[in-house]
């Protein structure tokens, strides 16, 4: 995740034309950094059994809301935890939780949304548009979605530390 990460920051801190150029390879990028960090804290969860699921159904799939909501789900039974402190009960609640929501309900994707402009079948007819919006009003602007992306990526980054802690701990 962290090379997909590091991709995007360069370019949208450095892209300097219209991002609707990019945006569908920019949104994939996106989709599937976060994808990977949600897998990252969920498969962690899963296998200290700190949550119940399926690993291998974690580990292949692909839909956003369901990585999500498992990752939403660790963050919420921290918040349960006698040693997660006030502080860290305030921000999983008031801020990591809903800006998670709030990241994949702008995507509304699963990773592959953005990764193709259509799908067809054998025949090369086209069955559907993979993206959900028809003009550049309808899709999400990066340079709002960025910095709540940029959020985000550095939650699940300390959400997984403070896991670690948490479960290693205990062993």
């Amino acid at each position: 995740a962290t090379e997909y990460y590091t991709l995007i920051k360069y370019v949208v801190e450095n892209y300097n034309e219209r991002m609707e150029t990019i945006q569908c390879p920019l949104l994939h990028l996106i989709c599937h950094c976060i994808e990977l960090k949600y897998k990252e804290v969920n498969l962690f969860a899963l296998q200290h059994s700190y949550v119940s699921g399926d690993v291998e159904k974690t580990r292949k799939g692909h839909d956003l809301q369901k990585l999500s909501s498992m990752f939403i789900d660790v963050c919420q039974k921290m918040t349960n935890e006698d040693s997660c402190s006030d502080e860290n009960k305030v921000l999983f609640v008031n801020r990591v939780i809903p800006n998670h929501i709030k990241l994949c309900d702008i995507l509304a994707a699963s990773t592959t949304t953005y990764r193709y402009f259509a799908k067809y079948d054998k025949n090369g007819n086209m069955i559907h548009k993979s993206i959900s919006f028809v003009n550049d009003e309808d899709s999400p602007n990066i340079q709002e979605l960025f910095p709540l992306f940029d959020d985000c990526y550095s939650s699940v980054s300390y959400v997984s530390y403070i896991l670690d802690i948490l479960l290693l701990s205990e062993q």
